[in-house]
């Protein structure tokens, strides 16, 4: 029973692996690459390529490449800035700006096929595995949200300076 176990754990694994690249294909992940930047110009475009690496916390060679993808893309273009030449401005496409990120409402449609008592059931579990595996990884709840914030922390970061900077300009 326990291997039948984790072949279907295995399996659920892969096949939401797939869901979700198949729910990304065409789209960017507002919380990875392509996505974050698009993200990012959303909410304060006209942007310099070195304030992008800040805000992204990202490498120039990284944020360069990003870049060179989303012009390829049509999604940006980058201009010589009117009072430094040697700045270099990023700003959104119409098609940029017409892009529309994939609604999280969408992934919440895996849970659809279970009932309440079953999706209290599962979580229960879920929370049972977890706990096991925080004690055979000897991690606790701390380490574990400051692993994930991480992913989080520089994109919530970044939204932050791009409302806070769009408030200034207006």
């Amino acid at each position: 029973m326990k291997s039948e176990l984790h072949e279907k754990l295995f399996r659920f694994q892969f096949l939401l692996h797939k869901k979700h690249k198949r729910f990304m294909h065409g789209s960017f992940d507002p919380m990875y690459g392509q996505g974050r930047v698009l993200a990012l110009l959303k909410m304060k475009d006209n942007v310099s390529s070195r304030e992008l690496m800040y805000l992204l916390g990202m490498s120039p060679p990284s944020v360069s490449e990003l870049l060179a993808k989303l012009e390829k893309a049509e999604f940006i273009t980058r201009e010589q800035s009117e009072q430094d030449r040697r700045v270099s401005l990023i700003k959104l496409t119409e098609k940029g700006k017409s892009y529309q990120q994939p609604q999280p409402s969408e992934r919440q449609k895996l849970f659809d096929c279970l009932s309440e008592q079953e999706k209290e059931c599962f979580n229960s579990i879920l929370d049972k595995l977890i706990e096991r595996l925080k004690e055979t990884l000897e991690i606790s709840d701390e380490q574990i949200a400051e692993k994930m914030s991480r992913h989080f922390h520089r994109f919530a970061h970044c939204r932050s300076k791009c409302k806070h900077g769009k408030d200034e300009e207006n």
